[in-house]
C-alpha cells in the first residue's frame, strides 16, 4: 500500500560516507548568520547525555566526532539551508560521516586522523555486510534512535547523499577493493531503503533519491581512482533513482583532497540540486506561492509531464534560487518570505513581497529561454512540447536574444527593491518606456521586438 503523507511531516535527510561529508571547511569563514543556531535546520546529536536533535550550529553539534574536528564544517550547513528553502519547513539531518572511511569491505587499521572515539579501529567500512561497522552504527544506531523521538506517523526520509570510494582508490590490493565499490555503494542505499520501508519512513513503491559524490578526478595519486568513478557513475544506469554528482570543478584546499571552505559549502549545495532533480522529484520557489502557481504565470501549465521538461524546469528554478541568494543574501530572502503573500496588496511589504513573486517568474522565464534547446524553438527537434507553449512559440533567435535583454534590465531594477535597499521610483516605468515603438512604421513581427531601446 502507498505510504500517505502526514499533515506535518518531519523531513529526514541522511548524509553519510568520508571526508567530503564530513568536511574540512574553516568555520571561521562562515558566513556570521550561520555562526549561531541554524534556525529550521535541526541536526542530530548521538554525543549529549540525551540524544536530541538540536538546532543545527558549527562547533557545537555539526561533526560527526565528538570532541574533535571543531572549528570545521561540512556539507551540512548548505545543505540543510537549501532544503528549508526548498520545502519551507524545518529540515531534519542525522549526519554520520568517517574522515578515512572505507565503501567497500576493509580490514585494515583507521588513519591516526580521528574517528568516532567509541569505535575500535577497525570499525571503518560502509558495506552494509560487515559486522558491527559503520551501517550497524549510524543507521541502525544513530539514524534508528533519531526517528524514535520523533512521532513515527510524521517521519518521512527524503534523501540520502553520500560521499565514499576516495580512500578505496588507494587501495594496494590490485584493485579487488576499487572494483567492489559500485556493487557496495547500491547494496549500501538499497539496505538503507528497506530499513526506511520497514519501519515506515518511505512508501515501498517509491525508491528513496539517493546522491552519490565521486571521488576527484584529480587523486591522480590514486592508483584506482579511475576504476572507482566508472564504477560508481554506472549507478544511475542501473537506478535512475541514484544520481551522481562530480565534485572535480571545485577547488582544493592546500592538501590537495579536502576541499576548501568556499567549495564545501558549494558541494551541499550541488549536493541538494542533484537530489531534487532525482526521478519523482520537484522544486518548489522561494516567493510564488507555489510550483504551480509559478508554472501558470509561465503559460506552462499544459507542458506534459515527461522527465525532461521537469528537469528544464527544476534547473530553472535553482538558479533562479542561487542568484536571489547571491543577489540579496540569505538575511534578505527570509525577510522576504515573511511577509505573508497577498493577491490585494496595500501596503509598501505587501508590494515588496508581490514583486519578489513577480521577479521570480521573470527570472525563470529567463533561465527557460536561455538554457532551452533551440531546436524546440524553430520545431525542428522531434519533441515539440516546448514548442506548443505560448512563452515560447514562434520567437526567432534575435527576437528571444531581444526578450532576454529586457528581462534582464527588468530583474536587475527590481533586485534593490526587494532588498530593501531601495524606494520603488518612477525609474521602472523609465525603462518600460524605452520599449515603445519608434515612428519607424512596425513591420510584421516588430511589435514584440526591443524598438530603439537604450539597453
Amino acid at each position: 500500500m502507498p505510504l500517505a503523507e502526514p499533515a506535518n511531516p518531519i523531513d529526514l535527510y541522511l548524509l553519510i560516507g568520508d571526508d567530503h561529508v564530513e568536511g574540512h571547511g574553516n568555520s571561521a569563514l562562515l558566513p556570521s548568520y550561520l555562526t549561531g543556531p541554524v534556525n529550521g535546520v535541526k541536526v542530530w546529536n548521538p554525543h549529549i547525555g540525551t540524544p536530541a536533535f538540536q538546532d543545527l550550529q558549527v562547533n557545537v553539534n555539526n561533526m560527526s566526532t565528538s570532541g574533535t574536528n571543531v572549528n570545521r564544517f561540512g556539507i551540512e550547513f548548505s545543505f540543510g539551508e537549501e532544503a528549508r528553502q526548498a520545502t519551507r519547513r524545518t529540515v531534519y539531518l542525522v549526519k554520520g560521516a568517517l574522515d578515512g572511511s572505507f565503501l567497500a569491505s576493509h580490514t585494515g587499521a583507521l588513519p591516526a586522523a580521528g574517528g568516532f572515539p567509541f569505535f575500535d579501529d577497525e570499525c571503518n567500512d560502509w558495506n552494509p555486510a560487515s559486522t558491527d561497522k559503520l551501517y550497524n552504527s549510524v543507521i541502525v544506531g544513530w539514524a534508528q534512535d533519531a526517528v524514535d523521538s520523533q512521532v513515527l506517523a510524521n517521519v518521512r526520509l527524503r534523501g540520502i547523499i553520500i560521499s565514499a570510494g576516495s580512500h578505496d582508490a588507494a587501495e594496494p590490493d590490485g584493485g579487488l577493493q576499487a572494483n567492489e565499490t559500485g556493487g557496495t555503494c547500491r547494496s549500501l542505499i538499497n539496505r538503507i531503503r528497506y530499513w526506511a520501508q520497514d519501519i515506515q519512513i518511505a512508501a515501498a513503491d517509491t525508491p528513496v533519491p539517493a546522491v552519490v559524490i565521486l571521488p576527484d578526478s584529480r587523486y591522480t595519486t590514486r592508483t584506482y581512482v579511475g576504476t572507482v568513478r566508472s564504477q560508481l557513475q554506472a549507478l544511475p544506469d542501473m537506478d535512475p533513482t541514484i544520481a551522481v554528482l562530480d565534485p572535480s570543478s571545485l577547488t582544493l584546499a592546500a592538501d590537495k583532497f579536502h576541499y576548501d571552505s568556499f567549495s564545501t559549502m558549494q558541494l551541499g549545495q550541488k549536493a541538494h540540486a542533484a537530489l531534487t532533480t532525482a526521478v519523482g522529484t520537484t522544486v518548489e520557489p522561494l516567493f510564488c506561492p507555489s510550483r504551480e502557481y509559478l508554472v501558470k504565470g509561465l503559460r506552462l501549465r499544459d507542458l506534459p509531464t515527461d522527465v525532461n521538461a521537469q528537469d528544464l524546469i527544476n534547473e530553472s528554478i535553482l538558479a533562479v534560487r542561487a542568484s536571489f541568494y547571491r543577489r540579496i543574501g540569505l538575511e534578505g530572502i527570509t525577510a522576504v518570505q515573511a511577509i505573508a503573500f497577498t493577491k490585494h496588496p496595500a501596503t509598501a511589504s505587501d508590494y515588496r513581497r508581490l514583486l519578489a513573486q513577480t521577479t521570480e517568474t521573470k527570472w525563470v522565464r529567463l533561465e527557460l529561454m536561455r538554457i532551452m534547446p533551440m531546436q524546440f524553438v524553430d520545431g525542428s527537434a522531434a519533441d515539440q512540447s516546448w514548442q506548443h507553449e505560448a512563452a515560447f512559440r514562434s520567437a526567432t533567435g534575435a527576437q528571444v536574444a531581444a526578450e532576454i535583454k529586457q528581462l534582464r534590465a527588468e530583474i536587475d531594477a527590481a533586485l534593490d527593491i526587494i532588498a530593501g535597499n531601495a524606494e520603488a521610483t518612477e525609474s521602472l516605468d523609465i525603462k518600460i518606456q524605452t520599449y515603445a515603438p519608434n515612428k519607424t512604421p512596425a513591420l510584421p513581427g516588430d511589435t514584440i521586438r526591443v524598438q530603439g531601446g537604450a539597453f
